[in-house]
């Protein structure tokens, strides 16, 4: 049976993100995320495709005045010094971007708490989905054996924007290792 969400993963000819054959964490994050029918419900879709707003390292889909919610998924640099386990340890970056809801004529509605409370109904989801402590995970093609929030979510407004909201967590994920047609390695 053909993975229904394989096709939102970008994939070069050869299978693999920038012709390797196997997945990196952020196209392992992402494809995880596109998995889980939660994530799916909550964000937004491309309108004539139902393509998810999920994406890789940036926001490909304006979410500002369409009253929707998107994710990103970045990588952002190394969690901690590798040991001599040979483990990699990075830090993920998941922003949540959520538009406010809007009046007839598409103006948001000023001082409504609705899209900080959808923003943290989708971080909730998100964190129980990626705060995984010493729990094995198979993400892609990508081992990997630790998720640990790096601190609490912050929220901002999306600069030059119509009140289109961002919250901001960080994730430090431990790989262990990447499966290659089938072999761990």
């Amino acid at each position: 049976m053909t993975d229904p969400y394989s096709q939102y993963v970008a994939r070069t000819p050869y299978g693999g993100l920038y012709g390797v054959n196997c997945d990196d964490i952020v196209q392992g994050v992402t494809d995880y995320l596109l998995h889980d029918s939660t994530m799916l419900s909550m964000v937004g879709t491309e309108p004539g495709t139902q393509v998810p707003f999920i994406f890789q390292n940036t926001l490909l889909k304006t979410v500002d005045g369409s009253q929707s919610n998107a994710i990103v998924v970045i990588y952002s640099g190394d969690w901690a010094a590798p040991g001599r386990s040979g483990f990699e340890a990075v830090r993920m970056l998941i922003e949540i971007f959520c538009d406010p809801l809007r009046d007839a004529n598409g103006n948001a509605t000023v001082g409504d708490p609705e899209p900080r409370l959808r923003l943290n109904k989708i971080y909730r989801a998100v964190d129980y989905i990626l705060n995984r402590p010493m729990g094995e995970v198979w993400m892609g093609d990508v081992l990997t054996i630790d998720h640990t929030r790096l601190g609490s979510m912050a929220i901002n407004q999306v600069p030059d924007s119509d009140g289109t909201i961002r919250g901001q967590i960080f994730y430090g994920m431990v790989i262990q290792g990447y499966r290659d047609g089938g072999n761990t390695q």
